[in-house]
């Protein structure tokens, strides 16, 4: 992705305008590129081969969680993307490059085109239905 990024950041250079900050740019680029791939992910899934399990003492022992806990946070984990993708689109992305990206307030404004306003209120909004979502799912 990194790669891809910064080839699409080249063939779009012509597009940048020195008096816009570059890293708004970048992150423009690399944020449309990482949705397309997250849309080409969900329609072609992929199954690892690979397992995390380690060799010691002549034993395979396994460091996974017993088959209760992984069920519980298998489910946690599900409840909680099904409640982030149901959420509308820019309540998603305000909150997911708020919290995962750690960007400022006006970067984001920056990056969705709107008033650093819209963006908390985008936040709160994004973090009550969420809330509110997930403690229905718990009952």
């Amino acid at each position: 992705m990194t790669q891809e990024t910064f080839v699409k950041l080249y063939q779009s250079r012509h597009r940048y305008t020195p008096s816009a900050s570059f890293s708004t740019f970048l992150f423009s680029v690399a944020a449309n590129l990482a949705r397309n791939h997250a849309r080409w992910k969900s329609r072609h899934p992929v199954v690892s081969l690979d397992e995390e399990a380690h060799h010691q003492g002549g034993y395979l022992q396994d460091k996974n969680p017993s088959p209760d806990e992984s069920a519980n946070q298998s489910d946690e984990m599900h409840q909680v993307e099904i409640a982030l993708k149901s959420l509308p689109v820019d309540l998603r992305e305000a909150l997911l490059l708020f919290t995962y990206e750690d960007m400022s307030h006006n970067e984001i404004a920056k990056i969705t085109g709107c008033s650093v306003k819209a963006v908390e209120t985008r936040i709160y909004r994004a973090r009550q239905a969420l809330r509110e979502m997930l403690s229905r799912l718990r009952d």
